[in-house]
């Protein structure tokens, strides 16, 4: 059973992904998709968080913790065993960096490589 959890806030962070990286998000994560403007409760961590007015519009509150403030769309939010966030990831992604990004939460690479080194080991391993 996957051991991380995948949430996204209201979009998917890539445009297409390609079958074999959706296999191994499908297998190594709980990919979730919350809408940063939805109106409805949401009790998370025994937490319930609440959609806040702003404006026209508004956001969510759960969506603001989870970004640190930092409301930007789309954003993917990686998250542990715990549930505790280790990094949101804001934009869109092409696939190959989606690809390298997930294996690198996935392997828990993330507690003892940098990224920029995991970067170019996975880029010279997938040519």
């Amino acid at each position: 059973m996957p051991a991380n959890r995948l949430l996204s806030p209201r979009q998917t962070p890539a445009r297409s992904v390609d079958p074999s990286v959706a296999q191994y998000l499908n297998d190594n994560y709980y990919p979730v998709k919350l809408n940063a403007e939805q109106q409805e409760e949401i009790t998370f961590n025994n937490k319930t968080y609440s959609f806040r007015k702003n404006g026209a519009r508004g956001y969510h509150e759960l969506a603001a913790e989870l970004l640190n403030n930092r409301l930007s769309f789309p954003t993917v939010v990686f998250l542990d065993e715990t549930m505790s966030v280790i990094q949101p990831i804001p934009g869109y992604l092409e696939a190959p960096k989606l690809e390298a990004i997930l294996n690198y939460f996935g392997s828990d690479s993330h507690k003892t490589t940098p990224w920029e080194t995991y970067e170019r080991k996975f880029g010279n391993n997938q040519n």
